[in-house]
């Protein structure tokens, strides 16, 4: 079995654990949330803070604790406390309490970008960006199975079914991923965490091109994401009249486009302008989270459209973002460097989260807080589009 293939079959649990227990939150816990609970738009996005504020905390915690114990061993712990957590949801009926469990619940995107990230790129070795983009497209894949799975019980409401076996899947996976990724090359260079950064080492992450992708890109981003992930639920069902079902299958039917944008960057990414490509899904995905708020109400199928253009736009930037910030640094300061691109996007996170918040709590209305993100985005794709023509991004290719 070549090292590609044990990689992507590797990618598969630890996809599903990673979806459920992030998608799965802004999916399934939203429902739980604004149905079983009978919670508002407003509770909602103050437990997303909770969520959002456990990723940043998981992110500044698992990449020193990766150095201590190993990336793989770090990734096993963080998939079998989430099938834990997730399991726990049903049980939880006080949204004091769900907040907290939900901050815990991070634990898998503190490690996507800290660990996960470095661990697939050591193991890719010559082609990093293909292997990124390989097992990008694994983990998009299974997002939209797994929540396509989910959409009959969605329709039932029955979630203590639905969070009990999801809980049991990711034990599974659990399992999976430590036999699967036990032959992988987990990298035999030092191990540098964000807490022992030399001053030195500072400079040299720290540089143009690293600088410009964290300011242009990866602090708008969110704006995107968070937006849709966060609120697209709550707009297709209050404006659109759209069911849970109906919105569970649109949210992973409409991730086709980013599929097929992944298959052809896992060809090609090593061989393009990742920065350029990171701005080129920007640009577009801002513009569908822009028009989605534009669409008039009732009108479900523009609505889709327009969610489909934005994950076109996604999938550019899921084969490119982690690509682009892996060529700009050292390879003894990989984890660093993704460690500082997981909690420049959590803050980030955390950022978009709080304002959409305000946003809601003034008086404007979701259709409002898309055009208004999409705006941001759009902004920032134009800029790192621009910029990586300049000096600084003139042949960002692997010597």
């Amino acid at each position: 079995m070549s090292v590609f293939t044990r990689l992507i079959l590797t990618a598969v649990p630890m996809a599903v654990t990673w979806t459920l227990a992030w998608f799965g939150v802004f999916c399934f816990v939203n429902a739980y949330v604004e149905k079983a609970l009978g919670q508002d738009s407003v509770v909602w996005t103050r437990l997303t803070l909770w969520f959002i504020g456990g990723v940043v905390v998981w992110g500044a915690t698992v990449a020193e604790l990766s150095a201590k114990i190993g990336r793989r061993r770090t990734l096993i712990g963080a998939m079998g406390l989430s099938a834990v957590l997730f399991g726990a949801i049903p049980f939880v009926t006080e949204v004091s309490v769900l907040g907290p469990l939900l901050a815990l619940l991070g634990v898998m995107h503190g490690v996507f970008f800290g660990v996960w990230f470095p661990f697939v790129a050591a193991a890719g070795r010559a082609t990093p960006g293909r292997a990124i983009a390989g097992t990008q497209f694994v983990f998009n894949t299974c997002s939209l199975l797994a929540i396509l799975v989910a959409a009959p019980i969605m329709q039932k409401e029955a979630y203590r079914t639905l969070f009990l076996v999801c809980g049991a899947v990711m034990a599974l996976c659990t399992v999976a991923f430590a036999a699967l990724s036990a032959k992988l090359d987990q990298g035999t260079g030092k191990v540098t965490s964000i807490w022992r950064l030399r001053r030195q080492d500072m400079g040299q992450l720290f540089h143009g091109p690293f600088l410009w992708i964290a300011l242009a890109g990866l602090l708008l981003e969110p704006f995107g994401f968070h937006t849709v992930n966060q609120l697209f639920p709550p707009l297709a069902r209050n404006a659109h009249g759209m069911g849970e079902g109906a919105i569970t299958v649109a949210v992973s039917v409409t991730r086709l486009p980013a599929l097929l944008v992944l298959l052809g960057l896992a060809h090609w990414i090593d061989r393009l302008n990742a920065c350029r490509c990171y701005g080129v899904g920007l640009l577009i995905g801002g513009a569908g989270t822009l028009v989605m708020g534009l669409v008039p109400v009732g009108q479900g199928v523009p609505l889709l459209f327009f969610l489909a253009l934005y994950y076109l736009g996604q999938g550019t930037v899921w084969g490119s973002n982690s690509t682009a910030v892996n060529r700009m640094v050292p390879t003894d300061l990989r984890d660093a460097a993704f460690a500082c691109m997981g909690l420049i996007l959590m803050v980030s996170l955390l950022t978009v989260g709080v304002v959409h918040n305000r946003l809601l709590e003034a008086g404007f209305t979701l259709a409002n807080v898309f055009v208004i993100s999409g705006l941001l985005v759009v902004g920032a794709g134009l800029t790192l589009i621009v910029r990586a023509g300049g000096r600084d991004f003139r042949d960002p290719r692997p010597k």
